[in-house]
């Protein structure tokens, strides 16, 4: 399952593929889901995205930005 925010407001500055991952960050989508519509998006700009997506998720739960469930 995707991560739930663990404060309610703060600001992130992102780039359009971090914005992209947010925003699809709802606590329902998988992240293999997220990935594939990157995939989709942003070609290979973002490979390898798994990769990327998972730097991307520690680097929110370092600041205590999600959980996961």
């Amino acid at each position: 399952m995707m991560s739930k925010m663990k404060r309610p407001n703060y600001r992130l500055k992102l780039d359009d593929i971090g914005t992209f991952v947010w925003e699809r960050c709802n606590g329902m989508k998988k992240v293999e889901e997220i990935g594939e519509q990157l995939k989709k998006e942003f070609g290979e700009e973002v490979e390898p995205v798994h990769e990327r997506l998972a730097l991307f998720f520690r680097q929110l739960q370092k600041s205590n930005s999600i959980t996961w469930t």
